[in-house]
């Protein structure tokens, strides 16, 4: 085989001279140029003697490239991806394959190993990655930088491979430093520069005599980024220093002129040049950002800012169960924070869930980006560093299962809502302070989705970084550390429709560890019954889905029952009044409401009109009270004459479980009395119109307390508008609206009924609980006092039989 490779390299050398002499077809017309061509051939033996020496040098370099390159990847399997989770690591990953690579190419630049470089290069592209570039090196630079400013981290433990909790690598050497260094002063970052430069110097002393990179080289980087930080008798010394080590270095002695020149329009003399040397000034240069928010952000990502316990104190989670099928299902809801409202949701995606979102999401990973505030065009910034991909609801069965999932969690509708955005983040991966919603300037933003501006957001954490990655919101200086499988959800805009400020936000640059996110924006179109205005600008959520007061109920029902709470207390001689509402406020919101809705009435009147006649349900609410002894509590509904109403009770806590009730109506007189009653209920029709109240009486007691379970039921009837928007339409359509609204009412009567059967089994659970707990009381209590006489008796008898057997003596 060796010798066939000499006998190859020959004949493609033999072709050559053939296509050069084809080239040149007179050759054989002139006998001088033949003589030529007979001198050449004598040299060929020589050349080709040449070039096997040199192709034998480099293929014993190829092969130690080669074992180097199994004795890394070996490593590399032993540290498992752990390894890229040190931003320390990946660098020194991304800058080898660079290296690595030109080395390759360098060695193997021949026609004989086109096809070894055609291989290497199809296999990275089966693999869905590209070999890194100069600019891939350049970008993990400044994500070493940024997650040294951010954190404050000391440069020496950078470059020694200790990060917070990640494994300890290999560390820098001088040459990894000079070239941090040189990437910053590239950028025009002197403060970057001067500190890397300062420790590639440090580490060169220590490799001596392996040197990785020239002092000369250090020095010129160093005593530039000296002088633009203000410390410029320092940057002459350095420079002097290097003319010295080069004296014929193109710069050095016009930059020791210039420095001394400039020293002397400071009014220095040439002999203090030198002397009095000050320490060294590196002042950190302004963010694009403004400088107090920039410092929040990065305050936040450490998290250095206090917490407001009293903030916190009323903060709490739930189970969210405003849907009929989370009554099976509920999911787990913690708040955040309020005003504006800010919740995680707990545990709403699977593992399985998440490898498969990142299947699809992986061959489509692209450099993420943003919307151009003037164009409203998409593009790459600086200040967002990862890369995502977007997946559509019909591409697999669990993007479509998130996305119904999604319209459970936030009660808003989905339709409109843009694909899942997946999104990875790298080496110091961030995304510097913003806004999710397009504000007045932004005019053509989400002009092409022609959907609105963006209401809402939520944000799946699919993984959970080992240190950094959090979530701040730095206007209310709120930081949300990413836990795997849960999801931060947040409303961008006011219920007015108005971008909401306090929700500006930022991703902190990823420290350690790998962070996955996916997240779903939701806009605005499509959310007009979902998430409706609110009647006053100061209206805001204080949970998921809160609609405040219901427009649909004040536009629809031809009566609104305004309830009023009078609690009396026991001598009678002390009344205030609670209420939810105020009679005139909400007599001016309906006629606003009305206003506003009369286009709508006017597109869909028929449906309209079919909805107020059976919108005919039965108003009730379970309230639970707490009756002192001796004190009465009394309740009123406003009612018209006709209505039904219909109270429910039961005595949940407390003594013998019975409570006193009665139903007062207008006039004063007694419509119904019961006396020591465990429950009950009672139904019967308004004979005129007034407030009917209902009292429970705990005046039997002396010191026990009573709990009670109550609620008043209220059918209100609409009128017949439906008749009248039917007259002239024919019999079939009152007919079938009458259909319509019986099976609405059998199906309200229904529901109401399991409502109902629910609080009795709650109440029932807690009856039966406190008395299995008394019960275990007296239990407990009856075997303390039995171990008590027992113990007791034990003692009498061992003294008694003692002095039984006690022999008395008489001196």
């Amino acid at each position: 085989m060796r010798g066939k490779k000499p006998m190859m390299i020959a004949a493609v050398v033999l072709l050559v001279a053939l296509r050069s002499a084809v080239a040149h077809a007179d050759l054989f017309t002139s006998i001088a140029e033949m003589e030529q061509l007979l001198e050449a051939e004598k040299r060929i033996p020589d050349l080709l003697d040449l070039y096997v020496e040199r192709f034998q040098q480099r293929l014993n370099e190829i092969k130690q490239l080669s074992m180097g390159k199994k004795q890394q990847n070996n490593h590399s399997l032993a540290s498992d991806i752990r390894m890229l989770t040190n931003p320390v690591s990946a660098y020194l990953f991304i800058k080898r394959l660079i290296d690595e690579w030109n080395n390759v190419k360098r060695l193997t630049g021949s026609d004989i190993a086109e096809e070894l470089l055609r291989k290497i290069s199809e296999l990275r592209a089966m693999n869905y990655v590209k070999n890194p570039t100069t600019e891939d090196l350049i970008g993990a630079a400044m994500a070493l930088l940024r997650l040294q400013d951010t954190y404050r981290l000391d440069v020496k433990e950078i470059a020694d491979g200790k990060i917070l909790n990640a494994p300890v690598v290999q560390p820098f050497t001088a040459r990894d430093c000079f070239d941090i260094g040189r990437a910053a002063y590239d950028m025009n970052d002197y403060y970057h520069t001067l500190i890397w430069m300062e420790e590639a110097q440090e580490r060169l002393r220590n490799e001596m005599p392996h040197e990785t990179v020239e002092l000369k080289e250090i020095l010129e980087y160093l005593a530039f980024a000296l002088f633009k930080q203000g410390n410029l008798k320092r940057a002459l010394l350095l420079t002097e220093q290097l003319h010295k080590i080069d004296p014929n270095h193109p710069r050095a002695k016009n930059n020791i002129k210039w420095y001394e020149d400039l020293l002397a329009e400071e009014g220095l003399k040439p002999i203090d040049y030198r002397r009095n040397i000050p320490p060294i000034t590196n002042p950190r240069p302004a963010s694009g950002l403004e400088t107090k928010e920039h410092n929040i952000y990065e305050a936040l990502c450490r998290n250095e800012v206090p917490v407001s316990v009293k903030a916190t104190s009323k903060l709490y989670c739930y189970y969210k169960m405003d849907r009929p099928f989370l009554r099976l299902a509920p999911f787990k809801v913690e708040i955040l924070r309020f005003n504006p409202l800010v919740v995680l949701f707990r545990d709403v995606i699977s593992d399985d869930e998440v490898r498969m979102i990142q299947m699809l999401a992986t061959p489509r990973l692209r450099r993420a980006t943003v919307q151009n505030s003037i164009t409203g065009e998409l593009e790459t910034a600086s200040y967002r560093t990862s890369k995502s991909a977007w997946l559509k609801d019909e591409e697999h069965d669990i993007v479509h299962r998130i996305n119904r999932r999604i319209d459970m969690m936030t009660n808003l509708e989905q339709e409109t809502s843009e694909e899942l955005q997946v999104g990875n983040y790298g080496i110091g991966g961030h995304y510097d302070p913003h806004f999710d919603f397009a504000r007045r300037e932004e005019v053509n933003a989400f002009e092409s989705l022609n959907t609105g501006n963006r209401m809402a957001t939520l944000l799946f954490y699919m993984t959970q970084p080992e240190s950094g990655g959090a979530t701040v919101f730095t206007d209310v200086k709120t930081a949300v550390m990413p836990s795997k499988n849960d999801a931060l959800f947040w409303y961008n805009l006011l219920r007015s429709g108005v971008g909401d400020l306090r929700t500006r936000h930022a991703a902190c640059p990823v420290l350690t560890g790998t962070k996955w996110v996916s997240n779903k924006w939701i806009h605005e179109r499509g959310q007009e019954f979902r998430r409706p205005c609110g009647l006053e600008l100061s209206v805001e959520e204080q949970f998921v889905g809160d609609l405040g007061l219901d427009l649909l109920n004040l536009i629809t029902r031809p009566y609104i029952s305004f309830r009023f709470i009078l609690k009396v207390s026991g001598t009678k001689g002390n009344a205030f009044l609670k209420f939810k509402g105020v009679q005139g406020a909400i007599s001016k919101q309906s006629n606003a409401i009305s206003y506003k809705w009369k286009i709508f009435y006017d597109g869909v009147g028929m449906l309209v009109g079919l909805l107020l006649t059976v919108y005919s349900v039965a108003e009730s609410a379970a309230y639970f009270i707490h009756i002192d002894a001796n004190e009465e509590q009394c309740f009123f509904d406003r009612v018209t004459a006709g209505s039904k109403m219909g109270l429910v009770f039961e005595v949940a806590e407390g003594g013998f479980l019975d409570i006193d009730v009665k139903i007062i109506g207008p006039d004063d007189k007694e419509i119904y009395r019961g006396e020591r009653e465990s429950s009950g209920k009672y139904t019967f029709a308004a004979h005129m119109d007034g407030a009917y109240t209902y009292c429970f009486g705990n005046q039997m007691s002396t010191m026990t307390p009573k709990v009670v379970m109550f609620s008043m039921e209220i059918a209100q009837l609409g009128q017949p508008i439906a008749h009248e928007a039917g007259q002239g339409g024919g019999n079939d359509s009152s007919a079938d609206n009458l259909k319509l609204e019986e099976m609405v009412r059998e199906l309200s009567s229904a529901l109401t009924s399991v409502k109902h059967e629910q609080e009795y089994m709650e109440v029932r659970e807690r009856v039966h609980r406190s008395i299995n707990e008394n019960t275990n009381s007296r239990v407990v209590l009856w075997a303390i006092f039995e171990a008590v006489v027992l113990a007791s008796m034990t003692v009498g008898q061992i003294f008694y039989l003692k002095r039984f057997f006690e022999v008395r003596r008489v001196v």
